[in-house]
């Protein structure tokens, strides 16, 4: 179980329940509960980093992995509350050719519904965005760079640890390669 915030869910409601059923001894509910969650909530690609001292991506799905100009991707991340945040931070997706950012999407996480500054320690979210590719993108490899930032101030999140190759403030989640036109 985990409540559905637009394209996205998060685990609390979920964890809440699994805990209930353990002081009720229903052991076995709460068992499959959480595996439950642990699947819905374990990414296809691991890649985790971690994002000042609160968030940490735990991983990512993107789809198709060779989009053309004007399709639309699929973007799903995992992430993880490490600690309550009292800031709502908005994600940064970058599509980088030759060090250039070509085009790049910002968005609040669930689609503003369920904002960092609601996000509980150790609750795990999965997001899922759809952008659209420009019509005039020109074919070629593109690094997806990936990095959480505070629309009120334009301050981004250091990224503190990472698994992935990082800039500072944001890190590399794949290279993806745009066809030409169909």
């Amino acid at each position: 179980m985990s409540e559905r915030a637009g394209n996205g869910q998060h685990s609390a409601p979920g964890t809440r329940l699994a805990a209930a059923y353990r002081r009720q001894g229903e052991a076995e509910k709460a068992e499959r509960l959480e595996q439950r969650l642990a699947d819905d909530y374990t990414p296809p690609v691991r890649a985790e980093a971690r994002f000042g001292a609160g968030v940490r991506l735990l991983g990512y799905a993107l789809g198709p992995p060779e989009p053309r100009p004007g399709s639309e991707v699929e973007l799903v991340y995992y992430w993880q509350a490490l600690r309550p945040m009292a800031e709502d931070y908005s994600v940064f997706v970058h599509f980088v050719r030759d060090g250039t950012t070509r085009f790049q999407h910002d968005h609040e996480p669930l689609h503003g519904r369920y904002p960092t500054s609601r996000w509980q320690d150790g609750e795990r979210l999965r997001e899922r965005y759809r952008v659209r590719l420009p019509r005039d993108l020109p074919p070629g490899e593109y690094e997806v760079r990936l990095g959480l930032w505070d629309p009120r101030t334009g301050k981004r999140l250091r990224v503190e640890e990472s698994a992935l190759p990082h800039l500072g403030d944001r890190v590399r989640l794949v290279t993806v390669r745009l066809l030409p036109p169909a």
